[in-house]
């Protein structure tokens, strides 16, 4: 019994590793798609985008993302996400809202598409969703 319950421990640990690091592979095509961009419109738009082709080129890892119970771990990219976004709520261009809070209307509504989408959703389509979510995040978030 003790060899069974080591095992699982095994498995419990390379599935945290494994997500940990498609977590990671998806925020740095986030990080990059943000930080090519200089203003906070075309920013947002970018994320959503680089956030929706990686659930649509990379569904498998994204599936796991998603449905993973390790899906509470989050690398430190949250700190690059904000620290993109900040300067645009110090200038006044974004709403000036605690760093978590704009995280969340930026990443919320895309993790939800592609969550729906992953779960077979035939409603959800990521090329409509890439078309319309960036100017709906942007009125969430301008001042």
């Amino acid at each position: 019994m003790a060899e069974l319950g080591g095992g699982r421990l095994v498995v419990d640990g390379l599935a945290a590793a494994l997500h940990a690091r498609c977590v990671a592979d998806l925020l740095d095509s986030l990080v990059e798609a943000l930080e090519s961009e200089g203003a906070a419109r075309e920013g947002i738009g970018a994320f959503v985008r680089a956030y929706l082709a990686f659930t649509r080129d990379r569904r498998s890892e994204a599936y796991f993302i998603h449905a993973s119970s390790h899906a509470g771990h989050l690398p430190a990219h949250a700190e690059r996400i904000a620290a993109w976004l900040r300067p645009f709520v110090e200038s006044g261009e974004l709403v000036a809202l605690p760093d978590p809070y704009t995280e969340m209307l930026v990443v919320g509504p895309v993790a939800e598409t592609s969550r729906r989408r992953l779960a077979g959703d035939p409603a959800v389509d990521l090329e409509t969703a890439a078309a319309l979510l960036p100017d709906r995040l942007w009125n969430a978030l301008r001042r």
